[in-house]
């Protein structure tokens, strides 16, 4: 995406002055909105995204100090320049208390062209450092993006049985579709709880094989096996008194499955290559996509395992069943996204967004989020910015699949539609999809979704 010039909004009371304002301003290539009062600059300011403010003083109906302090009441986030024919020391210093980044007097006669653009500019010089201030704020909080959002019943529910669960210690199943963010609720559990100053550690069982994924969480000694040049804690030992989080535990092999479950039962295990147990003190929270009781009845899975596993359970909600959500997600990456800080949805590119089926639900629709980003030109996401794959529902609402279709049925389709989209370029096929590549390698192999 081109690099957009900021939006500005001008406020005079006198016709001439905005006309002259802002056509200087649109010369030097700024898009421009102007207003009479501050009552209707408030309205706009509202209804949508402003880069810089620029007000005059006295004005009837709402004046310039009494707008700047609506601005700062209300956390409207846009950088502020006032202008006045009657400066004086008061005035500005009250001006600058309500944020404002100039205070500007109007010339007696003429001139006041250059002394505007050289304000706007270090105004908006200011601007810019402070979001890229936020966007490294961002990026050095890992919990930044880590919270629950969305304001629907199911996702009220679902956080205060996070912050009940989270005091307890008990052991606890999370379920859910790819995408729905069953690492999320399991950080909030930890962080709801007593262990919350201690270590949450996630492991992805779908993402590595089974000789790995044994020395990652049981750590292994120096020569246990070819390459192992020196002693290795695994996540266990790395999880001492805080939590271990086993995504996909559904991927894991019967065999590595019993050697959980004897750590879940005794608290103690030996590292790969070693016989002396270590104790652990280690909460335990999983999570899978799979239905795992039919896997227990299809032999996949331990059923020892799963009861042990399964003494509390929590389910996450796919995008689908909460529509009123993806609007307020779709704001939440868009404010996280440093390139998109500044910019709006149209209520036709919202509508869009909400008549998706989004099987990849909210790693997907985190996707299309950046995608539209990148694709916006203006200030606004359009419609045609939003790109979504081919099938969706229809105008009746109807989806895209039909409704008698098994999960790993409309997750096989999905799959294949994307592998020809990309190509069969697995990597844009996995981020588009949300998921590590080793777990579509597996889906693709699964399906029997390879290249004929």
């Amino acid at each position: 995406m081109t690099e957009a010039k900021a939006r500005i909004l001008l406020v005079d009371d006198e016709e001439l002055n905005r006309e002259y304002l802002s056509e200087l301003l649109e010369e030097e290539g700024y898009p421009v909105k102007t207003a009479a009062d501050g009552r209707e600059a408030l309205d706009l300011l509202r209804a949508e995204p402003f880069d810089l403010l620029v007000t005059d003083k006295n004005m009837p109906r709402m004046d310039g100090m009494t707008l700047l302090a609506k601005v700062a009441e209300e956390g409207i986030p846009v950088t502020r320049v006032m202008i006045t024919a009657f400066g004086d020391v008061e005035s500005a210093v009250e001006a600058m208390r309500l944020g404002a980044a100039h205070y500007i007097e109007k010339p007696t006669s003429g001139g006041m062209g250059p002394k505007l653009l050289l304000a706007v500019e270090q105004a908006l010089d200011r601007h810019r450092l402070a979001a890229r201030n936020r966007s490294l704020e961002a990026a050095l909080t890992p919990s930044a993006t880590e919270e629950f959002v969305g304001k629907s019943k199911a996702m009220d529910q679902l956080r205060k049985q996070c912050a009940k669960l989270g005091g307890t210690g008990k052991t606890a199943l999370i379920l859910g579709e790819t995408g729905t963010g069953k690492e999320v609720v399991a950080r909030s559990i930890h962080k709801s709880g007593p262990r919350a100053a201690k270590p949450f550690v996630a492991i992805n069982c779908a993402a590595i094989n089974r000789e790995l994924l044994t020395s990652e969480l049981f750590g292994h000694m120096k020569g246990a096996f070819s390459g192992a040049v020196s002693d290795h804690p695994g996540k266990f030992e790395a999880a001492h008194e805080g939590t271990l989080f086993l995504d996909e535990i559904g991927e894991m092999d019967q065999e590595l499955q019993a050697k959980l479950l004897r750590v879940l039962e005794s608290r103690e295990f030996e590292r790969v290559g070693s016989n002396d147990p270590i104790k652990v003190d280690v909460r335990i929270l999983a999570a899978t996509n799979r239905d795992l009781l039919d896997e227990v009845g299809k032999g996949n899975f331990r059923e020892d395992l799963y009861h042990r596993l399964n003494v509390i359970t929590l389910r996450t909600s796919p995008l689908r069943e909460i529509p009123s959500d993806i609007p307020v997600l779709a704001r939440h990456f868009l404010a996280a996204d440093p390139e998109g800080r500044g910019l709006g949805f149209t209520e036709e590119s919202l509508e869009k967004l909400k008549g998706y089926a989004w099987p990849g639900n909210i790693r997907e629709l985190k996707h299309v989020i950046e995608q539209a980003v990148f694709y916006a030109e203006g200030s606004m996401i359009e419609a045609d910015d939003v790109f979504l794959p081919e099938r969706r529902p229809s105008s009746s609402g109807e989806e895209g699949f039909a409704s008698d279709l098994s999960w790993d049925e409309i997750e096989s389709r999905v799959i294949k539609q994307r592998l020809e989209r990309f190509r069969y370029n697995k990597r844009e096929t996995a981020k588009s999809l949300g998921m590590g590549e080793s777990t579509l390698y597996k889906k693709i192999k699964d399906y029997g979704l390879g290249r004929d």
